[in-house]
C-alpha cells in the first residue's frame, strides 16, 4: 500500500510497504524463491542400507543413524529452473514425524547431500538399491547436514545449493525435470533410537518440500 504523510504542513515522499503472509518469501528485484512439493506417494521413501530395498510407502521417513547404512529420498516434479540457473540457495525441509527424544540435547545425526545422477529423476519404486543406485558416483555437497533433537513437527533444513547449481548445468537438464535429493546417513553422536521425519504418507502438509 503507499500513503503520504504530513509534518509541519509539508507532505513527505510517498512510503511504500509490503504485507505478506507468515512463511512466504518476499523476493527482491534480483532473486525470485519458489517451494516445490512432492507429487505423489511414489515420490518419498527410505532404505535402510545399500543393497536392500527401497520401502516407498511407510507412513514415515525412517532414519537411523549408522555409518553409510541408511537413505531417505524425496523427488519433486516440474522444477522451474532454467539451464545454466543461478541458484542463489536450495534447501530441503524436512518435519518430524515423532518426538526426537534423545537423552542429551548435544546428540545429533549427521547426512551427506546428493542429488540424483540423473538430469530427469524417475519416480521412486519398491524395488533393490532403488535410492542407492541412484547416487552411485555421485559427489556430495561439501557441507554436511547435521540434524539436532527436536520433538514432533520440528522442521529440519539440508542445503544443497552447489550440487543444485552444478545439476542444472548438465548439457540433458531441461526445465521442468524432476529431481530426486537423496540423504545418507554418515555419522550419529549418542544415539541408538531410530526416528522419522513425515512423508507423503503421513503428512502431505508435513512431508519433505525443497525450497529453491
Amino acid at each position: 500500500r503507499s500513503m503520504a504523510t504530513a509534518n509541519a504542513g509539508l507532505v513527505l515522499a510517498p512510503e511504500v510497504t509490503f504485507s505478506y503472509s507468515g512463511g512466504v518469501s518476499l523476493p527482491t528485484m534480483e532473486e525470485e524463491y519458489f517451494q516445490a512439493n512432492l507429487g505423489s506417494a511414489a515420490d518419498d521413501g527410505d532404505q535402510t542400507s545399500a543393497t536392500v530395498a527401497a520401502n516407498v510407502t511407510r507412513s514415515g521417513l525412517y532414519v537411523y543413524g549408522y555409518a553409510g547404512s541408511n537413505y531417505v529420498a524425496a523427488r519433486f516434479p516440474n522444477i522451474l529452473l532454467k539451464k545454466d540457473a543461478d541458484v542463489s540457495e536450495a534447501r530441503i525441509v524436512l518435519n518430524y514425524r515423532n518426538d526426537y527424544a534423545m537423552a542429551n540435547p548435544a546428540y545429533w545425526y549427521d547426512f551427506e547431500v546428493y542429488l540424483d545422477n540423473n538430469a530427469y529423476s524417475q519416480p521412486l519404486t519398491a524395488t533393490a538399491r532403488n535410492i542407492s543406485d541412484r547416487i552411485s558416483g555421485a559427489t556430495p555437497e561439501t557441507q554436511r547436514c547435521r540434524v539436532y533433537p527436536g520433538t514432533a513437527g520440528t522442521e529440519v533444513s539440508c542445503y544443497l545449493t552447489d550440487i543444485l547449481k552444478n545439476h542444472v548445468k548438465k548439457s540433458d537438464w531441461q526445465e521442468n525435470n524432476a529431481i530426486t535429493v537423496v540423504l545418507r546417513s554418515v555419522a550419529r553422536n549418542g544415539s541408538t533410537n531410530f526416528e522419522y521425519f513425515h512423508s507423503y504418507e503421513s503428512s502431505q502438509s508435513q512431508a519433505p518440500r525443497l525450497i529453491i
